[in-house]
């Protein structure tokens, strides 16, 4: 514990004018805003966004400084002397490492401690960021510190192995590239993230036992002590890819029809249906082609889906929760082919969707959302007509009648009122929308039963039915 101490000190007392310098840093933040002009609100919030981003690159700057030159003098003049000594290997890595980790905490307290007083001061602790984030921030560049260190004796070793090392790199592009592929194309963003992130994760962490075991067991040699991180960082990519490619497998991709249960047809159309069910313990979207029998998952897991999909020819649409919060929807368009996995063609935000549809060929999406009736041409995005179909207190039922014309039947919902019951339709090539017919007086929400051609309508606002 003593050696340990000693160590760690050491490595502060040495490198003690990096207070200074972060000192220094530490007055940009309050001089930077009156370089610009800045004066009252505007220039504390100038100032607090100053200082996040003042903590950010001296954080790291210091973390790749600190790690890549950690090590570096001692395996030139002091490592055999610290060898020589009564002090373990362990104990020289972990006190040389304490003691950068304590430059990197102890700076960023002298940056942000006159900051955060300051906003205090004037009560608008609203512009710094939170402590939470201030943490993670001096957290994250203390634990990639050892990735910066085995990066620097890999380029300073002049070892074959650096050859080795990048085939491995390019050997672990190759083997992750098919799980990414089969993400993006049924458009699980979220999981790309994390897979890179746990990746990411993987490396430093495998990075932490690669400059122990370079310190511990390579000593003087720089070869030796390369040689020793490759394969622990090696086995942690290793490990992170497989853990990756067994997710895709089993959560992202196709389970076999036999996995599948509660299983809900949802919509037919053609030679497709699409339904949601249950496999391998995670809820989804499934579509099957009852010609070949080809059988895919839609939805990845942590996307949460609404199961409410509409299929037209070759195209299958579905609303699922936006990326950017349960609040916000998107609904996403994919292409169907025989034998081969659904395929991400357009994604739309939408906030919430009252309902949508394909028009019969796939080339339109319907979508109706707070009163207005929003027409997108699939096949040239920069073709798209908004127009209001309803206003308060009302609502509608709406079905494409042929790929260039929407029916919408549009009557009250407000209990105890009766209204107006309007057929409308709506045409898309010159962008009209017309009144067909109205009746008067009609009870609100009355249940309607529509034939796929339109010429007839069943509906009910009493014991009665009327056909019209």
């Amino acid at each position: 514990m003593r050696g340990f101490l000693a160590i760690a000190w050491r490595e502060v007392a040495e490198r003690r004018m990096v207070f200074v310098a972060m000192a220094l840093a530490a007055t940009f933040p309050f001089l930077f805003p009156l370089f610009l002009g800045a004066l009252g609100d505007v220039l504390i919030e100038v100032r607090g966004m100053t200082s996040v981003v003042v903590l950010v690159v001296a954080s790291w700057g210091l973390s790749v400084i600190l790690g890549a030159t950690l090590f570096d003098g001692s395996m030139k003049n002091r490592l055999g002397f610290h060898f020589s000594r009564p002090v373990d290997g362990l104990v020289l890595w972990s006190g040389k490492l304490s003691g950068a980790v304590i430059l990197v905490t102890g700076s960023a307290a002298v940056l942000m401690v006159p900051t955060y007083l300051a906003a205090a001061i004037c009560s608008r602790m609203d512009t710094m960021p939170g402590y939470l984030t201030t943490l993670a921030i001096i957290l994250s560049a203390s634990f990639c510190m050892p990735f910066f260190h085995v990066l620097a004796v890999a380029i300073r070793s002049r070892s074959s192995w650096l050859l080795l090392d990048i085939l491995g790199l390019l050997v672990t592009g190759l083997l992750l590239s098919p799980s990414l592929v089969r993400m993006y194309a049924i458009g699980a963003e979220v999981p790309i993230l994390f897979s890179l992130g746990f990746l990411g994760v993987m490396v430093v962490s495998g990075s932490v036992f690669a400059s122990m075991s370079a310190v511990r067991i390579g000593r003087t040699s720089r070869r030796a002590a390369h040689r020793i991180a490759s394969i622990n960082v090696g086995v942690s990519l290793v490990l992170g890819v497989l853990v990756i490619s067994g997710y895709t497998v089993w959560v992202i991709g196709d389970p076999e029809f036999e996995d599948l249960t509660e299983f809900r047809v949802r919509d037919v159309s053609g030679d497709w249906l699409a339904g949601s069910g249950t496999a391998r313990g995670s809820h989804g979207l499934f579509v099957y082609h009852l010609e070949d029998g080809s059988f895919h998952k839609l939805s990845p897991q942590s996307r949460s889906t609404r199961f409410s999909p509409s299929i037209s020819d070759s195209r299958i649409a579905v609303s699922a929760d936006s990326d950017l919060g349960y609040l916000n929807k998107e609904i996403l368009i994919y292409d169907l082919h025989n034998g081969a996995p659904p395929h991400l063609t357009v994604s739309l935000e939408r906030t919430s969707p009252d309902w949508f549809s394909l028009s019969p060929r796939a080339g339109y999406l319907a979508d109706i959302s707070d009163g207005y009736l929003t027409i997108y041409n699939i096949d040239d995005p920069d073709d798209e007509r908004v127009t209001q179909i309803y206003g308060n207190n009302e609502s509608f039922r709406a079905f494409f009648v042929d790929e260039g014309h929407l029916r919408i039947y549009r009557f009250s919902r407000k209990k105890g009122h009766p209204g107006p019951f309007d057929a409308l339709e709506y045409d898309i090539r010159s962008d009209s929308l017309q009144t067909l017919w109205t009746m008067a007086d009609v009870e609100p929400r009355p249940h309607l039963s529509i034939d796929v051609s339109g010429d007839h309508l069943l509906f009910s606002n009493s014991p009665r039915g009327v056909d019209g």
